[in-house]
């Protein structure tokens, strides 16, 4: 594989919200033909496999990070939940819904690299 395709697969595992052109554009591949080269490295199964790689990576990344913040939020002096901090709930229900985002995505992921191991 070369290295801006396993750059591609980094910035479409880390950036689910980017589109496929917008992917590959930031590996290096000319505008031109960027949405061409970046539908052809989904085809390729090493490809796939790098974007669950990272995807992985990346959400381990998240869960650690989310996980630190909730406990952190629990033990802080100041806080220790004494008060309704509708704040910090909002905040934690929006990393969880990113979270979530990336689990479903990866999820896509899998199938399509399923039915094409299988079919």
């Amino acid at each position: 594989m070369t290295p801006r395709a396993l750059t591609f697969a980094k910035i479409r595992a880390t950036h689910p919200g980017l589109s496929v052109r917008e992917c590959a554009e930031r590996a290096g591949y000319a505008k031109a033909g960027a949405a061409v080269r970046g539908f052809e490295l989904l085809r390729d199964d090493r490809v796939v496999r790098a974007i669950l790689h990272f995807g992985a990576l990346a959400l381990a990344k998240a869960a650690a990070e989310l996980s630190e913040r909730m406990e952190e939020s629990c033990t802080n002096e100041p806080y220790r939940w004494n008060r309704f901090d509708r704040r910090a709930i909002d905040k934690l229900r929006a990393e969880t819904k990113a979270l979530g985002e990336r689990l479903t995505k990866m999820e896509e992921l899998y199938e399509v690299a399923l039915h094409r191991a299988l079919g």
